[in-house]
């Protein structure tokens, strides 16, 4: 009977660090909306057309900060591909392999409706994490962009992962608008403008 005891006190106790584990390894949660009671954590990874996110979790103060911006490639060109996993592609040194390849792609789906099949893989860092509920600025991306928000120790190693149920995949969001012509530019249409009103008027008399 005591063996018994002994063996179910093990099992609790080893049951209590696999959870406090997995608790410890989500709590960070990447939010469209600022609310102080809301952990944005949904099912499936959410869409997303905004400029401004939110961080929220448990913070060490001493971690820094980083999005994942994911933004899909032809074929397996990205290099977030079937051959080299995430962290690779964006130099960090991860104890884990989450986010892996084709949960990211059904998961981007889910969010976006957008089906990828490599990713281009890139981080955004914003210094220290210190506040639940730090603002982002997110850049605009293509459509089917998955982003997600991960920390890194002063050592230089993956801290916490956003797991896919508070990450991003976007929509309604475009390329950056094309760049506004100098004015230089303006000036010689312009003039050129200017040149064929006055021989068409002179054509006229």
């Amino acid at each position: 009977m005591m063996r018994l005891n002994i063996l179910r006190g093990v099992l609790i106790i080893a049951l209590c660090c696999v959870f406090s584990g997995f608790v410890k390894a989500d709590n960070i949660h990447l939010c469209a909306t600022l609310a102080a009671s809301n952990p944005c954590n949904s099912n499936n990874a959410m869409p997303f057309s905004g400029t401004t996110a939110y961080v929220y979790g448990n913070p060490t103060g001493n971690d820094s900060l980083f999005l994942a911006i994911l933004q899909p490639a032809a074929g397996n060109s990205g290099n977030f591909n079937t051959i080299t996993d995430l962290w690779s592609a964006l130099g960090e040194s991860p104890d884990q392999n989450y986010p892996n390849l084709s949960s990211t792609i059904s998961q981007d789906l889910i969010a976006s409706g957008i089906t990828a099949t490599s990713f281009n893989a890139a981080d955004i860092g914003f210094g220290l994490w210190t506040t639940s509920g730090q603002s982002v600025a997110v850049p605009v991306e293509p459509n089917g962009t998955f982003i997600f928000a991960f920390t890194e120790t002063p050592d230089g190693k993956l801290g916490l992962v956003s797991p896919f149920s508070s990450s991003f995949g976007t929509v309604g969001q475009t390329t950056p608008p094309p760049p506004v012509p100098e004015p230089m530019s303006l000036l010689l249409f312009g003039s050129g403008f200017a040149v064929m009103l006055v021989k068409k008027g002179l054509r006229k008399s």
